[in-house]
Order: C-alpha cells, then structure tokens, then sequence
C-alpha cells in the first residue's frame, strides 16, 4: 500500500468486528468514511514563538520518499549504510538518507518473515516476485523549535503525503523514542499515519543524536550540519559552561543527558508545541484551498508514540485539558510507555486468573530505580540456570568467570546471600522478581548484558534527571569516541560529521561508548553500585555516595528531577489505548502500564481507558533477527497498527474500542533448515471485540487482574 488515498478521500465502513477479526498483517483499506467533526479547537500554546524552517522538500516517492528517502525496503536491508559522496562533507539529504536508514535498522526486524514488506513499511506487491510499491510521495519540513525557558532547540518536523485530504484531514502527532532525533518515529506510529493518508508532525522531545565535545568543534544544527557556531539560530544542541575543576578529556556531551535542564518534565508541552507548529505549516500550504483554516476542532488529531515517545504522549494528555472541543488530542495510542507513577500508586495489587490465587503487591518504581537495580544485579542473576536457555545466554555465559567475580563481589557488600555462585545467582534473581520483574522477561537478560543497556540507560538519565553540566562525572562516569582497545579518543573529522546520521542519542553506538573518567574498568559492582547509591539517596533522602567529580548539590538536583517526571495519570475524558508485551525487558510492566492504567481509572473512572498486554511481546522489535529471539517472541509493531485502525474507527464514527484483554500470541516456529515461519496472524492474535472471560483484563475493588 501507498501513501495515496483512492478517489473520495474516505476509510472504509468496516465494523469493528471485522476490523479486529482481520489478520493483523493484512493489506489495511486507506479509503475514510465520512463522520462528524469531532477534535478540539486550538486553545492552548506554550507561550513558544514561530518555529523556524530549516528545510521544506517536495519527495516524488520513488527517488526518494518521505517513509524510506529513497532506498526502499531493499535500500533499508542493506548491510551498509547509505554511502556519502564526500565523506568529509555529507549533505543534509544523505543525512538524512543514513539517518532514516539508521532508525528503521534500531527500531524495526527487518528480516525475511518478519512481516516488513507485507504488513507494514514499504510494500512489496503481491505476486510481483519482490516487486516493491511505490514510496509514499508528499512534503517534509523540518524546523526549529525552542520551548520558552529552554536553553536548547526542539527539531520539529512535518510529513505530508500526497494522498493528504484537507478536507477531511487527519493528523498524528508523534514524538521519537529513546534519545534518538526526529526520525526516530517514523518506522512506528509515523509509518502508519504516512500510509493512511495522515499528515505526520514529529518532536525529538528536546533530546536527538547530536553532541559536543570540548575542542572547539562547531556544534551541530537541527539538519545534521556544521552550525556556524555556538551563536548559530539553528544549533541543536550548545553545551553549557563546564563545571570548574572539570577532568580534562575526549569526553563527549549528549543533548539528552548534558543539556543543563532535563527535557523528560516537560515532554508533553513538547508534543503539543510540535502539534501547533504543525497547524500553522498545513494552513500554509493549503491556506488558497480551503474556506477556512485547519484547525484540531475540524481535524483528527491522534497523538502516539512508543517506549519514552508513549510517554511523552502520556504527559500531554495531561496538560490537554478542558471540554472536548478545547483540545488538541482527539485519542491516543500508546506502546510499552516509560509511565512513571510512583507516587500516584506506590503499590500495584495484582492477580492472576487462577481460581483462588491471593493477589499479591508490587512496589512500583521509576526507570531510573529499577535500571540501576538491573545493572547491579543481573549479571549475577545471569548464573542462575534458570536463564541458560535464553537467547545469546552461551555468548554471555562464556564469560562464566567475570560473572562469578561479580556474585562475589555482591556477596562481600551484603547485596545478595549465599556461599557459592549458584546460590547468590539464585538470590540475585530471586531480589530482582521481589522488585516486580516478570519471571519471562529474565530471557532477555543477556542480551541487556552484552549490549550495556542498563550502563547506558543510568548513566543518561542519572545525569538527566540531575540537570548536569558537561565536566560532572558521576561515579566517573563520561562518553567518548572509543579505540580498538575501548580507550577513549578523539573523533575524526569523519567520524564526527556522520555522527548525527549514525547515533541514537544515547552510547553505545556509532563509535561512542561509556568509560571512567579515571581509566578504571567502566562495567563494574563498583561503578553500579555508586549509581545505585545516588538514586537510593535521592529517592529516600539518604546521605550520597562521594560526590567527587560533581557539584555540591547534585544529590538536590538529582532528588529534585527524580519528583518532577512522576506522572499525575490523568489523560482526559478521551479514548486511549495502551499496550505492552509482559516480558518487556526494560521497561517492565508492573512498573509502567499496569500502574498507570490503575491509576488513570482510579483518577478518572469514566475515562475510555483500554489496555491490551501481549503475551509474548519484548520491548526491542529489531532483536527479533537475532538467533533465537524470533523463536520466544513477537514484534510489537502490528499491535501499533491494529490499535491505530482501531482509534482512527473510534473517532471517525464512533465504533467501540474493545475491552482491555491479553493478547494470545504464539511466537514463530522453526523450519527445516533452523529458519522460522513466516509470520501470520497465527502468530499475534486478534484484538478481538468480545475476549472470553479467560483472557479480560479488569479491575475491582483496587485488585488488576491479568490473565496468566
């Protein structure tokens, strides 16, 4: 399917039954039914001024396009990114072509059978021997946005299609998940939006994958170019004044974690300012076609995002307040969000759907608390042979020694118990299910393990949450450019101008990684349990850890950010769906959606609330190419689309959303040969307008029940 919509500009009168009954991979009708206005009238702004163009392209869809630049599914598969002409000096456009190429390979499982060619992204026409569709033709403007009071710029940017109808229009305001720049929605909710005919608005939340460093290179600008200087309008991201007493060094500044004010409190005015801006360019473009201007009370609006981009979503909803028809956000959808509602329901009952079981209760906590609770005890839980059998467990358990050492180490400090490795690895797994980790999600220890996801995940937000300036180190803490041996060095000038194109925001990756300040090992008991030290301070008032090579009142800061990004779950008298896979390995969800969607009911009982769990869906649909991840889990990615035609039937003409339910999902079996099935509708699951009582998530009397 392309991005063009068929004569008439309306979506099929499908009934939700047949909408939810449809295999999930199915070719989805672009044709909009007619309904009523419904949305809400522009009413609130962030007191931001006029976002400032930085680019404006016209894509004829098949040298480039605004879904793939131009490579097409083939281009996306390729094992090497996109080549510059000059390496020394790439353009905005193969920027931009790497950067897009770079977001589909982070986001999206590209392999054969994986669903990438028939049920989403570029299509491949069917019976055409790997024929592809054409790209989705349209307008992409990218702009500049800086949020009053913010010291850094927002990139901002809207895609049109072609097939955009401004008379009956639609909109999806999306934000990037991860730490990663604009781009980094557009192979998830902005795909769908692209394909149905929707204009697409896009905010990198005030984070994006640029940097600086300290030698006096030029910062970067919202494009991925040179910026003239720090004085430069368009210069995404211009550190901040170092600390003094600093630690001289190759260290690299990301936009996320070292902009000086942490961007998480206020991502939801983020999505809402994007939204604005999107306003005023489509009234731009189309202000000689129109009897009057677009606004959100004559527009669709759905806003959507996953991981940190879904709660990025979540907070907006939260200051999009008002009668219906004030608002900017008709609906929502929303995939395995970082919520963050601890001291809104500081304790989650939950219960299975065993006859007699007792409910039991699980301390919530915030992503910051568990990850550094992860990463100073899972490489020890890694021991336990509960784990053997998980993907990529014989890669890390070759290193069976380290591991042990770590136990050891664990042991010595009174963080677990027990007189040998097996026992202290049984007793570190055994801590980490107490915090409220599902028993599946342990299988993707390993792979947390071997791709530092827990040492990148605190050491950025650690310095986030804490509004930290370039030259503080927190337990020695620095990104730099790494050598063959993991030395930090500086970047080449090469090395530096694809940086843009090739990071994600957050190390490790591109070159990048995480290092000690002092030489020292990085992923050590010792580092871990320094971070684990500040978050435990933080969170309950307790002395730091020794505050060298930070401020005097980092603890403050740190204590101070940790409160503003808790969550009030209170997303308005408007449909919202939210889903998540229970074994989600790094935002798990006992301490995301299933708190959030109790205490969004208990806030707001008469909200149209609906939360669908898959069974056996993870929090990375890229890992599903690896050796053995195909085989135990299930991409996420459909369950986004299926939601998004369900919001879209919702608000379009008001077909009922159906219940809150688990998803009975079946992960895809080995062939001859050790590949695997393609993947089916047999595989997911339908979301299915009357679930039996067996697979009905419900909540009663403070108690959420979850089917097993």
């Amino acid at each position: 399917m392309t991005g063009a919509v068929p004569a008439g500009g309306r979506l099929a009168a499908v009934t939700v039954l047949a909408l939810v009954s449809l295999p999930l991979i199915a070719q989805r009708d672009s044709v909009r039914a007619a309904s009523p206005q419904l949305a809400a009238s522009q009413t609130r702004t962030i007191a931001t001024g006029p976002a400032v163009e930085v680019s404006r392209r016209v894509l004829d869809g098949r040298s480039d396009d605004l879904l793939t630049a131009g490579l097409g599914l083939a281009g996306l598969r390729a094992a090497t990114p996109p080549a510059f002409a000059d390496p020394g000096q790439p353009t905005a456009v193969e920027l931009r072509r790497r950067a897009i190429w770079s977001n589909w390979r982070g986001l999206i499982d590209l392999s054969d059978g994986g669903g990438v060619g028939r049920a989403y992204g570029p299509r491949v026409v069917e019976g055409s021997a790997g024929k592809e569709a054409p790209g989705v033709a349209g307008l992409e403007r990218l702009g500049a946005l800086r949020l009053a009071g913010s010291r850094q710029l927002d990139a901002v940017m809207l895609q049109v299609p072609a097939g955009f109808d401004p008379r009956e229009p639609c909109l999806v305001a999306v934000a990037s998940s991860g730490s990663r720049g604009v781009y980094g929605a557009l192979p998830t909710a902005g795909e769908w939006g692209l394909q149905q005919g929707c204009a697409v608005v896009t905010t990198d939340k005030g984070t994006g994958s640029v940097f600086q460093d300290g030698t006096g290179r030029a910062p970067f600008r919202i494009d991925g170019l040179p910026a003239s200087g720090a004085a430069d309008p368009l210069a995404s991201f211009v550190a901040p004044e170092p600390v003094a007493g600093g630690v001289p060094g190759p260290w690299l500044w990301s936009k996320h974690a070292h902009s000086g004010a942490d961007p998480e409190p206020r991502w939801g005015e983020r999505l809402i300012e994007a939204t604005r801006v999107a306003f005023d360019w489509l009234n731009e473009e189309y202000r000689d076609r129109l009897p009057r201007p677009l606004e959100p009370s004559n527009t669709i609006v759905i806003a959507a995002g996953i991981s940190n981009g879904g709660a990025v979503v979540l907070r907006a909803l939260e200051l999009d307040r008002g009668p219906p028809r004030t608002r900017w956000f008709d609906g929502a959808v929303v995939v395995e969000p970082n919520a963050i509602v601890a001291s809104v329901q500081p304790r989650l009952r939950l219960a299975g759907s065993a006859a007699g079981a007792r409910a039991r209760e699980v301390e919530v906590r915030g992503l910051l608390d568990y990850a550094s609770l992860h990463a100073l005890l899972q490489p020890c839980a890694l021991l336990d042979p509960a784990g053997a059998t998980a993907p990529l467990a014989a890669t890390v358990l070759a290193g069976r020694g380290a591991l042990e050492a770590w136990c050891a180490d664990l042991a010595a400090h009174g963080e677990v118990r027990g007189a040998d490795s097996a026992a202290r690895a049984a007793d570190a797994r055994a801590r980490l299910l107490a915090a409220g980790i599902e028993p599946g999600a342990f299988a993707l220890g390993p792979v947390n393990q071997s791709s530092q996801l827990w040492l990148s995940i605190v050491t950025t937000y650690l310095q986030s949450h804490a509004a930290a300036r370039p030259g503080e180190h927190p337990c020695g803490l620095a990104f730099a450019m790494l050598d063959a041996n993991g030395r930090p060095r500086a970047p080449t000038d090469e090395e530096w101008r694809r940086l843009p194109a090739d990071g994600n925001g957050i190390p490790p990756g591109a070159g990048v990684g995480i290092v000690r300040i002092d030489g020292a090992p990085v992923a050590t008991p010792a580092t871990l349990r320094c971070v684990r030290q500040w978050v435990d301070a933080a969170l309950t008032d307790g002395p730091p850890p020794e505050s060298r090579g930070v401020g005097q009142d980092y603890g403050a800061r740190l204590r101070a950010g940790l409160a503003a990004v808790q969550m009030r779950a209170e997303p308005g008298a408007r449909p919202v769906i939210v889903l998540h896979g229970r074994l989600d390995g790094l935002i798990p969800v006992n301490h995301s959606s299933r708190p959030w969607y109790v205490a969004a009911l208990g806030r707001e009982p008469r909200a149209e609330l609906r939360y669908y769990e898959i069974a056996h869906g993870q929090h990375f649909d890229a890992f599903l190419g690896l050796p053995g991840f195909g085989s135990a889990f299930v991409p996420m990615q459909p369950y986004l689309l299926a939601a998004m035609d369900l919001m879209a039937a919702r608000l379009r003409r008001g077909a009922p959303l159906p219940p809150s339910q688990v998803l009975r999902s079946r992960p895809r079996a080995a062939l001859d040969g050790g590949s695997l099935e393609p993947l089916s509708a047999a595989n997911l699951g339908a979301i299915r307008p009357w679930p039996v009582a067996g697979d009905r998530i419900t909540l009663r009397r403070g108690v959420l029940t979850v089917p097993d």
